[in-house]
Parts: structure tokens; C-alpha cells; sequence
């Protein structure tokens, strides 16, 4: 730092005050460099005669020396030559090192933060390679959900469909063969039907099939009923005629007035024509069920 002097201070003043006053700032700096460089200043700053000017100087160089002791020590013929010899290209050496160490310096924080931004750029566009592939698996994965559950659920609606229709033409089937003419089913040939072993998926034994050694089981019926006139089997013709008019009367309750099957998958008619036709022979009052109806004859 400077120090400002006032030119109209009295020109008697004592030139080692003058010194201490310009000098006091500096001097502890300059002895802090002669101290922390010494091992380099030692070798550096010698004499005319090659001795070593730094090792005779520290008494100049202590914090208690006064600042004149420091500057007769740097005025003195030996220092100066030394300095003008040796400091000036040592400095100028310095200067060159410092210069290039921080070119180096320089380049080596620039090629680590193209390195970085090399690898942190590869690490990003590898984030979002994955994050697209991640997202397209999953669009993928969701869409092949979504069919399934559509095909599942038309799997469902259409076993449904098919019950339906199954349950509503076996109900029309027997209430049809109930209400049909007696005479048809005594001047017929009577097919006897059995239970398939035939399993569906899930386990129920649904599907009837011709029976060849089928009976009436004769000797249920007693033998006075065998041996009855025409008169009483007229009697009894007509006995029955009248049950199939109360049957017909009793089933138009219970049929449905909505056509919901037009809406239903079809079924082979053949196939329910081939299973569920032929004669029925009531023996006995007995109470026939379908489904959820049931009607006494």
C-alpha cells in the first residue's frame, strides 16, 4: 500500500522515521517471503563469490529487526548484483511456470468437462432409451390385456347366450309335448332316451341319447288295468283329455309374452328335435318340473 506524505511537514524529520513510516507495511511481507521461499531463495540469490547471501541477512530478516536493518540489507553491492543477476530471470521463470501451469491447468478442466458432458449425455439419451422401450412394453402389455378381457368376456356373454337359448327350448320342447294331442302319443312308437356320459367343461352331464333297450316297465301297471274294456278306456281317454286342457290352461300363465330370443344365439333345432321328441305316458299324478316351473298332472 502507499503511504502519502505531507509536504509541509518539517524537512528535519529523522530519515529512519521516514523509512518506518513508508516501509512498515511492506516489510512484514517481504520478510514473510524471504522466510517461506528461503530453500529456493538460497540457492538462487548468491554472491559475487558464490557465497550465500540469505543465511547472513537473517538477522535483517526477523520480526524484531527494525526497517532500516531490511533495506540497508537490500541496498547493500552483494544483494543488488544478486537480484539483477539471478532474481530477474528467476522471476521471469516463475512468471513462464505459472503461465503455463495454468494453460495445463486449463486444458485438463476443459477435457474433464468434455468428458462429462460426454458421459452424462450418453447416460441421458441411454435414460431415455429405456424410459421409450419401458413405455412402449407397457402400451404393448395393456393392449394385449385389453384383448383378452374383451375375448374373455365374449367367451362369457356367449356361454350365457347358449345356456339361455338351451334352457328356453327345452322348456318350449316339454310344454309343447304336454300340450300336443293324446292320440298322437298313443298311436306312436315309444323311443327311449338315456343319459350321456358326455361331460361339458364344466362337468355336467347335459345331452341325451337314444336308448335301444328302453322299457315301459309293464309290470308296474296293475293287471286289472290291462284286462279294462272299451268302455273304460274311453272313460279314461277322456279323464285324460280334460287334464291336458287344464295343462294347456295352466301353461298359458306360465308362458312368457317376450320375444328376447330373436337377440340369442341360435341353436341347431335339429339336434333338439332329435333329443327331445317322442311319446310321454303318465302312469300316475305325479308333479313334472322344468327349470323353475313346476306343474302337477
Amino acid at each position: 500500500p502507499k503511504t502519502t506524505f505531507d509536504s509541509n511537514e518539517p524537512s528535519a524529520m529523522n530519515i529512519t522515521e521516514k523509512l518506518e513510516r513508508t516501509l512498515s507495511n511492506i516489510a512484514p511481507f517481504l520478510r514473510d517471503i524471504f522466510t517461506e521461499f528461503s530453500h529456493i531463495l538460497t540457492k538462487t540469490l548468491v554472491g559475487s563469490h558464490g557465497q550465500e547471501l540469505i543465511p547472513n541477512g537473517l538477522h535483517a530478516l526477523k520480526e524484531t529487526a527494525s526497517v532500516v536493518e531490511l533495506v540497508m540489507l537490500l541496498c547493500s553491492q552483494e544483494w543488488q548484483n544478486s537480484l539483477q543477476k539471478h532474481a530477474g530471470l528467476a522471476f521471469i521463470e516463475l512468471v513462464n511456470e505459472g503461465r503455463v501451469l495454468a494453460h495445463a491447468s486449463k486444458d485438463h478442466v476443459v477435457k474433464v468437462a468434455n468428458e462429462a458432458d460426454f458421459i452424462l449425455n450418453r447416460m441421458r439419451a441411454e435414460d431415455i432409451r429405456k424410459a421409450s422401450e419401458f413405455e412402449q412394453l407397457c402400451g404393448q402389455t395393456t393392449s394385449e390385456r385389453k384383448e383378452e378381457e374383451e375375448i374373455c368376456d365374449h367367451f362369457i356373454i356367449s356361454s350365457r347366450q347358449r345356456y339361455l337359448t338351451n334352457a328356453s327350448r327345452l322348456k318350449d320342447k316339454c310344454l309343447s309335448q304336454m300340450i300336443n294331442d293324446k292320440t298322437t302319443y298313443l298311436n306312436s312308437s315309444n323311443p327311449f332316451w338315456k343319459l350321456d356320459p358326455w361331460e361339458d367343461d364344466l362337468r355336467r352331464r347335459r345331452r341325451l341319447i337314444y336308448n335301444s333297450n328302453g322299457t315301459l316297465h309293464d309290470e308296474a301297471i296293475s293287471n286289472s288295468s290291462i284286462n279294462e274294456n272299451d268302455d273304460d278306456i274311453i272313460t279314461t281317454l277322456n279323464i285324460d283329455e280334460y287334464l291336458l286342457k287344464q295343462i294347456k290352461q295352466k301353461v298359458q300363465n306360465f308362458l312368457p309374452n317376450n320375444n328376447d330370443d330373436d337377440n340369442i344365439s341360435k341353436v341347431d333345432e335339429k339336434d333338439i328335435d332329435k333329443e327331445f321328441s317322442g311319446a310321454i305316458r303318465y302312469s300316475t299324478e305325479c308333479s313334472l318340473i322344468c327349470g323353475i316351473i313346476s306343474i302337477h298332472g
